[in-house]
């Protein structure tokens, strides 16, 4: 498996960081495309 080029990850990430966006607290995982939930360890 190799590693995306730079401008595929920002393609996704940079849209990410806009103020309207409103989801926050989850974590994006870019091989799948999808943000999801996680809990902290305990």
């Amino acid at each position: 498996m190799t590693l995306p080029h730079p401008s595929e990850v920002a393609a996704k990430i940079v849209p990410l960081t806009d103020p309207a966006y409103q989801e926050s607290g989850r974590l994006f995982v870019f091989r799948e495309d999808k943000l999801k939930d996680y809990r902290l360890p305990e």
